[in-house]
Formats: structure tokens, C-alpha cells, sequence
């Protein structure tokens, strides 16, 4: 949300907001370029790692991932 500009397309007011400032105000959208993303899960192991810790870590970075994933799924993104 962000206040009106004379250049904005009025469709995109907020009355309700609008209403309880007094000010006139506008809903902003993201642009569809800004909302392309990258994933990467990075699955090397380093040579002197703990077989055991890297595992873990590995496990984790896999639920993060997958949580990142879901999120942007959702909200439609690239």
C-alpha cells in the first residue's frame, strides 16, 4: 500500500484503506519479473566432511528447499 500518485490507475485504490486515512491510496502489485525465482540445493559433499553431520545438514537443506518450494508455488511464482 502506498499513497496515490496522479500517474496510478484508479482501479488499483484501496477505498477501504482509503477510507480510514483520509488519504487517498493505492494497492501495489509486483511485477511478474520479480516474482521468477531459483531454487538450488547444493549436494556435494566436501571431502573431509563427517559422513554422519553431513547427512543432517543435507536432510535439512532438502526440507528447506522443498518449504521454500511450496511457499512459492503458492503464491504463483516462476
Amino acid at each position: 500500500m502506498r499513497d496515490y500518485q496522479p500517474q496510478d490507475d484508479l482501479r488499483h485504490i484501496d477505498w477501504k484503506a482509503t477510507a480510514r486515512s483520509r488519504q487517498l491510496t493505492v494497492r501495489e502489485f509486483t511485477a511478474e519479473d520479480e516474482r521468477r525465482i531459483t531454487i538450488i540445493l547444493d549436494t556435494s559433499q566436501p571431502y573431509e566432511a563427517d559422513p554422519e553431520e553431513f547427512n543432517a545438514r543435507f536432510e535439512q537443506g532438502v526440507v528447506q528447499a522443498a518449504s521454500l518450494l511450496k511457499h512459492f508455488v503458492d503464491e504463483r511464482a516462476e
